[in-house]
């Protein structure tokens, strides 16, 4: 994750600076005679610099759900563009994967136990150190207990059934099928 000073503030003044070329698009018809294509071209490059630095400053677990979210934006778009050409089709299916991407995001942010807006601008943890461990602290501390590769063998040795279960690493790492023999 990039990490840019003030990255909110500059978010929001590329989304004014996009609103207001959008209006100059609309309003050239009346006033120029270029089709509004210098303002068009400004508005779809500074949508691609203000995507770029959305998604910049989000890493790690994250970065599924943005791409589920992007999923469904462009579900919701293709349903727009189904409206405005009037096609079924288009509208049927862009609803489809708008909705599924959009419940999909919603549901790996509840699995995380973070907010989906969190998620999105990229905050988290919200600060480091002791103020923001206190800051989150709810309860007593918890006892921390370190352990070593032999006490996990030996407690793994003293256990009836273990349990593994692939997530993501092991399915890269193709090891499901060698942790299953």
């Amino acid at each position: 994750a990039i990490r840019i000073p003030f990255r909110h503030q500059l978010n929001a003044l590329g989304l004014i600076a996009v609103a207001v070329l959008s209006i100059f698009y609309h309003l050239e018809d009346d006033v120029g005679d270029t089709d509004g294509k210098f303002w068009l071209m400004g508005t779809v490059f500074l949508m691609a610099v203000l995507g770029w630095h959305f998604v910049a400053a989000i890493g790690g677990a994250d970065m599924p759900v943005v791409i589920s979210f992007l999923n469904s934006l462009s579900g919701w778009s293709a349903c727009f563009t189904g409206f405005t050409v009037r096609n079924d089709v288009l509208i049927l299916t862009g609803a489809v994967v708008g909705a599924s991407g959009a419940i999909l995001s919603y549901i790996m942010c509840k699995a995380m136990n973070r907010p989906f807006v969190q998620v999105m601008i990229g905050d988290f943890g919200g600060g480091s150190g002791k103020k923001a461990a206190a800051k989150k602290a709810k309860g007593p501390a918890l006892k921390h207990t370190e352990t070593n590769a032999q006490e996990v063998a030996k407690y793994l040795l003293d256990a009836d059934a273990i349990i593994i279960t692939p997530g993501y690493g092991m399915a890269v790492a193709q090891a499901q099928h060698g942790v299953a023999d």
